[in-house]
């Protein structure tokens, strides 16, 4: 038997935080919508011999997407306690899907929720600027970043790690069009575009 609810409240910023969960015998799924994130956690009982999980998403309940595995553990322990914070979700509905395989069995366990996130995305993206022999890299948080560059023929000139927003350039860089992604310590891009070395 599947059971779900919702209910909401307003935290001190006057920003309405809404949890949403549902249940599939011990197993239970919850997602708290904050801000800025979609944290998802999920517990299973005492009895549940769930070993591994995959956790998916999908924009229309219909194509899903994986997000992330969940290996069970194998010095023995069972974990009864998952946690997955969801830094970028879709500005809408966002449906979850969690399946959980038996470890002896490889019987499956579902889970559907839906959690609606209302909110904007309130963070910048950074860009890059180009600035003589240098690369500034505007509304730079400090997250630690790692900057990919290619040429105009999608070939990799050169990587770096981004520990501050002002990047050299590599003298043997000529000038031209050239391509940037940047990408978090997920390998997830957090921003691309394109500068002009002059």
């Amino acid at each position: 038997m599947i059971l779900n609810c919702s209910w909401s409240q307003v935290n001190e910023k006057d920003t309405i935080i809404t949890t949403v969960s549902a249940r599939n015998g011990s197993l239970v799924l919850q997602a708290n919508v904050l801000p800025d994130y979609i944290n998802l956690q999920w517990t299973k009982g005492p009895d549940d011999y769930t070993g591994s999980f995959e956790l998916y998403r999908s924009s229309d309940g219909m194509a899903y997407n994986i997000v992330k595995q969940f290996r069970s553990q194998t010095d023995g322990r069972q974990a009864v306690d998952y946690f997955f914070r969801d830094e970028d979700p879709l500005r809408g509905k966002n449906f979850y899907r969690l399946v959980g395989y038996d470890k002896f069995t490889n019987e499956k366990k579902t889970i559907d929720l839906v959690a609606e996130y209302k909110n904007q995305p309130r963070r910048v993206l950074p860009t890059v600027l180009s600035n003589g022999n240098q690369l500034n890299i505007a509304n730079y948080d400090g997250q630690e970043l790692e900057l990919w560059v290619y040429n105009s023929a999608a070939t990799p000139m050169f990587k770096k790690v981004v520990a501050s927003s002002v990047i050299d350039v590599p003298s043997n860089l000529a000038r031209g069009l050239y391509v940037y992604q940047l990408y978090d310590r997920r390998k997830m891009i957090v921003s691309s575009g394109k500068f002009i070395l002059q």
